[in-house]
């Protein structure tokens, strides 16, 4: 009876090291999930020569895609991600000429679609075992598989695409913030448009923000 209390002595903080060990092992590997955005499309002014031009109405947008979430210690963590995304936003005020005299005004939306990599490191806040905070920023690389911009039906022979004035590419950062519940998180974030996506002598950033809700499993 003495050597068993005595083994069991022993033997315990050897397992709770090897729960500890367990368990830093669980929190340092990759967690995957499923995120999905909704998103409000903002697209900026047009800028030349010191001059702004508003071509441009709020639009909507959504993306859905796989994020890999890592642990780096102390309460940072990095999570690289992919999704693919569709989004417009309505032209106004636009006027193309037809030829020297004739113009048309142009009036209709501009949709994308294509592919997003968010790239973004993260710290998280233990407020309590059941509530915590994430805040999280970093770059996101995107790139227009498709767009379109929807012409009055005279224009349309005249062969006037998206590609004739703006980039494919695009390099944003977002920043967010998100709330952990169980293994899912809800989160509020930004876009903020950094390269200029306007062919030429033009200036012209998107932006967005978006609800996000992200599944881990």
């Amino acid at each position: 009876m003495k050597r068993d209390f005595i083994a069991s002595l022993l033997l315990t903080p050897a397992l709770a090291l090897s729960s500890f060990h367990l368990s830093a092992q669980d929190n340092t590997g990759p967690i995957w999930g499923i995120k999905a955005n909704l998103n409000v499309e903002l697209p900026g002014d047009i800028h030349s020569k010191g001059v702004s031009n508003d071509f441009f109405r709020t639009g909507t947008g959504i993306s859905a895609g796989v994020v890999c979430n890592l642990y780096l210690g102390y309460g940072f963590y990095f999570e690289p991600g992919v999704s693919l995304f569709y989004g417009q936003y309505k032209i106004r005020d636009l006027y193309v000429l037809m030829d020297d005299v004739n113009s048309i005004q142009v009036d209709g939306p501009v949709k994308k679609f294509g592919v997003r990599v968010p790239l973004v490191f993260g710290y998280t806040f233990d407020f309590s075992d059941s509530f915590g905070m994430n805040v999280f920023t970093g770059p996101q690389l995107s790139y227009a598989l498709a767009g379109d911009i929807s012409m009055p039906s005279e224009a349309e022979d005249d062969g006037i695409d998206l590609w004739r004035s703006q980039r494919r590419f695009d390099c944003g950062w977002k920043v967010g913030i998100g709330f952990p519940v169980g293994s899912v998180t809800v989160s509020v974030e930004g876009d903020l448009g950094i390269s200029n996506l306007h062919k030429g002598d033009m200036t012209f950033r998107e932006n967005r923000v978006s609800l996000g809700l992200t599944y881990y499993f």
